[in-house]
């Protein structure tokens, strides 16, 4: 009787404890100066899941000044806030395009490079490395044992070996054999890139959306592969929402891959991956503006005793590609071959003489000529080439 007692006072006694409150106020506020719904539920687990990725970090933030401060400077302090910073470069995140926006109709437009961010951080909260480590040492097991590739989701990205084909098939058709793709796949770099392609397909392939916030949770389910709305796939789809939300959109990471030119010489870069110049212009505008031909482009009205310009069929080109995109050996064999094909058409189509173009490789651990080696946007991750335009017998390089 005495221990039913006592539990029933216990019963009763915490009965009258006040709730949990996420609205009660702060040390040092007062009751009217409380800001309700601090936090929504997809916003906290946006928090949750780009700080457990490392691809954010919170401080203390006085508004008053515009600083920032450690936890031991905020006694005494109004105004202190929490704030949150995207890691302005990362290792995994250095593969995706800075600048990606793929417009959408009815509500303007969805930055890819943040969606992509959001997806990664929300699928390392789900599979920790470990995990991601089991899967690729079972995956090479199998493929030893049956020459054939197990459909598992892998890496980073979690992404399954169809969705990556189907993303490289646009960019180097299917020549990568399971054992190369698997090794494609273990790069975390390449791994995150594909991901930011396959969600562009996805974007597109999405059905009319009222609003950001449904679209991205109808691509953030069809990623993961929740097709009936379960529990687990609301919540899923409810981080990616919060943390592409807190990601500023501004935010464009480390510097897009830009031209740098010289009289003669045009050193140009490409995105990791890509197979042609992100913008259709550039090397036509590096290349009608080099030497000669932008002089007599700009003097139109020069004496007539002024040197003749030599046209482009009678120029000599040497290519040097300076290759650096992380993955397999065979990958980047086979991207390297693709850029120069690429390059020596469009060299062609502008009318210089295939003849006389040559081609060499420059290695990474190479130095390359100052006009490439000064860029200030140049990164170890840009693959570039850079061009120099010569006249008859004197060398032109393309790196």
């Amino acid at each position: 009787m005495l221990l039913f007692a006592g539990l029933g006072g216990l019963f009763a006694a915490a009965a009258f404890f006040e709730p949990f409150n996420n609205e009660k106020p702060y040390t040092g506020q007062t009751p009217d100066q409380v800001v309700r719904d601090h936090l929504t539920m997809p916003e906290r687990l946006g928090y949750a899941i780009l700080l457990r990725s490392g691809y954010a970090q919170v401080q203390l933030y006085d508004e008053g000044e515009g600083t920032a401060i450690s936890l031991s400077e905020q006694k005494n302090r109004q105004n202190i806030a929490l704030h949150l910073s995207i890691a302005s470069s990362h290792p995994e995140l250095a593969c995706l395009r800075p600048d990606y926006t793929v417009a959408v109709a009815d509500i303007g437009g969805i930055d890819i490079h943040n969606l992509t961010i959001a997806i990664l951080a929300a699928e390392k909260y789900n599979r920790s490395a470990f995990e991601r480590r089991i899967e690729f040492g079972l995956a090479d097991i199998i493929l030893r044992l049956t020459g054939r590739l197990p459909n598992f989701s892998y890496g980073l990205a979690q992404l399954r070996p169809e969705i990556a084909r189907q993303v490289l098939r646009n960019e180097l058709g299917d020549a990568l054999s399971d054992r190369d793709l698997l090794a494609l796949l273990d790069n975390p770099c390449q791994n995150a890139r594909l991901a930011s392609q396959y969600l562009e397909i996805l974007v597109k392939q999405a059905g009319a959306a009222k609003t950001l916030e449904a679209l991205i949770a109808q691509v953030a389910r069809t990623y993961n592969g929740a097709v009936t709305p379960t529990i687990q796939g609301l919540r899923y789809a409810d981080a990616v929402i919060g943390a592409y939300g807190l990601i500023p959109s501004d935010y464009v990471g480390d510097p897009a891959p830009s031209v740098a030119a010289d009289v003669d010489i045009h050193c140009l870069t490409y995105e990791p991956g890509a197979v042609a110049f992100s913008d259709a212009t550039m090397l036509k505008s590096a290349m009608l503006g080099s030497g000669d031909a932008a002089e007599s482009e700009q003097d139109k009205n020069a004496p007539v005793s002024k040197k003749p310009v030599v046209p482009p069929a009678e120029r000599d080109i040497q290519l040097k590609f300076s290759t650096t995109d992380p993955g397999p050996g065979a990958y980047t064999e086979l991207l390297a071959q693709r850029r120069k094909l690429w390059l020596v058409e469009q060299l062609t189509a502008l009318g210089y003489n295939r003849q006389r173009i040559s081609i060499a490789d420059i290695r990474p651990e190479e130095s390359l000529s100052a006009a490439c080696g000064d860029s200030e946007s140049k990164s170890d991750l840009e693959p570039s080439v850079e061009i120099d335009v010569s006249k008859p017998v004197s060398e032109a390089v393309a790196e």
